[in-house]
């Protein structure tokens, strides 16, 4: 089995606007990503604002990213999948921006594809 690959796109503070930097990231990751077995699409949050308010965001930053992806590759459907959680899975400790700016991102996480292309 080809291990999991993950492509890391943070996003400004209340934000689930993409930038052109993560127009850039899905263009070039777009070929691998095409040979997906699954494609899962978290979106994540800082600890900052009310719980409802980070499942919202985590919730339309996943979506803005898929709506991106299906813009560029419309074949994506039937594999991606949406894991989106605010106020969870930190990946830093949110003390200081530093930490924060690290937590506010969306992951995709995928399978390579092993079959030859």
């Amino acid at each position: 089995m080809a291990p999991l690959r993950k492509l890391t796109l943070l996003f400004n503070s209340n934000s689930a606007e993409l930038t052109a930097g993560h127009r850039g990231q899905l263009q070039g990751a777009l070929g691998e990503l095409r040979r997906a077995e699954r494609l899962i699409i978290s979106g994540r949050t800082d600890d900052q604002g009310s719980e409802r308010l980070n499942q919202a965001l985590a919730v339309s930053r996943a979506l803005a990213i898929r709506r991106e992806l299906l813009s560029l590759a419309p074949d994506l459907p039937a594999r991606i999948e949406i894991d989106a959680r605010g106020r969870c899975c930190y990946v830093a400790a949110n003390k200081d921006e530093d930490g924060r700016a690290r937590n506010r991102r969306v992951e995709l996480v995928y399978t390579p594809s092993t079959a030859p292309s």
